[in-house]
């Protein structure tokens, strides 16, 4: 309910996706050994250098591959976005042609930032 603050009072039906995610990204928290090697790094990379990759990329993951609505959405111009997924992919060795990777990233990307959606925020330095 917290991404639908308008909805006082649902139930089970209207909030199983959440409910169902939310068990999927408890289990992944407690099992840090399950997780993709190359994303953690990529997340570390991103909290030693500032940089927004892991961000960019969940946000390519969410917008099927859209660059110019994900772009939008991250307040960023269409080719850095694509320069950043680039270096993201690079980075993390995952392959977002494999449907397994590309679910496997975007479950471990929103546990790595903490469920935090796209917004209007400045687009950071890389």
């Amino acid at each position: 309910m917290a991404r639908n603050p308008e909805h006082a009072v649902a139930g089970y039906t209207e909030l199983h996706e959440s409910l169902l995610l939310r068990d999927v990204m408890r289990l992944l928290d407690e099992r840090p050994d399950a997780r993709h090697a190359g994303l953690e790094a990529l997340a570390t990379h991103d909290a030693e250098q500032g940089s927004e990759l892991s961000r960019s990329l969940l946000g390519h993951l969410d917008g099927f591959g859209d660059v110019t609505r994900t772009a939008e959405a991250l307040n960023g111009h269409p080719n850095t976005l694509r320069y950043r997924v680039r270096k993201a992919i690079a980075l993390s060795g995952i392959s977002i042609d494999d449907p397994d990777q590309r679910l496997a990233a975007v479950l471990q990307l929103r546990l790595a930032l903490n469920g935090k959606p796209l917004t209007k925020a400045p687009f950071l330095t890389l």
